[in-house]
């Protein structure tokens, strides 16, 4: 969804002020979830939609990530791509292909078809630069990416749990992630949470599972807080709708992003991790309490309103952007 959402936005402005006509397609190994089919079954007319034949991943490990996944799932999807483009260009002049970060496979189609191809990249000046430098890092040094373990979910249940401040959480299973399965609520209760946790937050905790409309809970007036693992997107959303931050970085240019909102611009309260490399639910509860009652969580709330106006003035009709 973090990657479905800022490409409708892009193929909306093609619509609406270059009158083109868009065609998404869409590689997956299953069928889409119900969040994709909200954005997808909303579209304007002159925006359609093809979901390639789902592929098999039956061979990967269970260890895979999901960097690797998803760019298996996009290679075992060329044949299907192509034929997909035999078809359209038989009746339709085809301008452009544009593809997501993910998709750069998609080009050698492209090359065949003797059309256009680019890559849409809607996060920082920083990242791209370090994507132009990424061949001689690669050569300098080895990484890698990743995600919530056990240990430090449990930590943000029980820490937010601390701060006995009112929380709307989007979380996931770790378990329903793997090869992008499909699960429904029956197999997957929120069991994985600690012990009693829903109990115990009864009246001041709501927890989703899976995903949530992140731009209508961000602009609503009760929102005083936003703690993500910084992708561009979500921090991009936060600015524009005066949202403090509260850091937690993971993987991918999500620490420079990071580093940038918590040093340099100051609106965003980091938790320290210990020794092991898990940030401790003391230590969460913490800074959470901070960003909404303490005087640095004031300066952050105060900094990230006046980008918030900077934002304003910049998407206005008369702006920069």
């Amino acid at each position: 969804m973090g990657h479905l959402i800022p490409l409708v936005a892009f193929a909306k402005q093609f619509v609406h002020h270059r009158d083109f006509s868009v065609r998404f397609t869409i590689p997956s190994d299953s069928s889409p979830t119900k969040a994709q089919n909200e954005v997808l079954d909303n579209l304007p007319k002159s925006i359609d939609t093809i979901f390639l034949s789902p592929v098999n991943l039956y061979d990967l490990s269970k260890v895979t990530n999901v960097e690797t996944h998803i760019y298996l799932t996009i290679s075992r999807s060329l044949s299907s791509l192509c034929k997909a483009f035999e078809v359209l260009t038989a009746t339709t002049p085809i301008a452009a292909l544009i593809v997501d970060l993910f998709g750069s496979d998609a080009f050698d189609v492209a090359i065949e078809f003797n059309v256009p191809s680019y890559i849409f990249l809607p996060s920082s000046a920083m990242l791209l630069s370090l994507y132009l430098h990424l061949p001689k890092l690669d050569e300098m040094h080895s990484c890698s990416g990743g995600a919530l373990s056990w240990d430090q979910l449990s930590e943000l249940a029980l820490g937010l749990e601390l701060s006995e401040q009112r929380f709307l959480w989007v979380v996931k299973n770790p378990n329903t992630t793997y090869l992008g399965a499909q699960i429904t609520e029956e197999e997957n209760p929120l069991s994985f949470l600690p012990e009693s946790f829903l109990e115990r937050t009864e009246g001041r905790a709501f927890v989703v599972r899976s995903w949530a409309p992140q731009i209508q809970v961000l602009s609503h007036d009760s929102t005083g807080g936003f703690l993500i693992h910084y992708g561009w997107n979500s921090t991009l959303e936060s600015v524009v709708h005066g949202v403090p931050l509260i850091a937690w970085p993971l993987f991918a240019e999500q620490k420079m992003n990071a580093m940038m909102l918590v040093e340099d611009l100051k609106v965003a309260l980091r938790p320290k991790a210990e020794k092991n490399g898990i940030e401790e639910r003391i230590e969460i509860a913490k800074v959470v309490r901070c960003l909404m009652e303490g005087d640095e969580g004031k300066r952050a709330q105060k900094k990230m309103r006046m980008l918030k106006d900077v934002a304003i003035k910049v998407l206005s009709e008369e702006g920069s952007s």
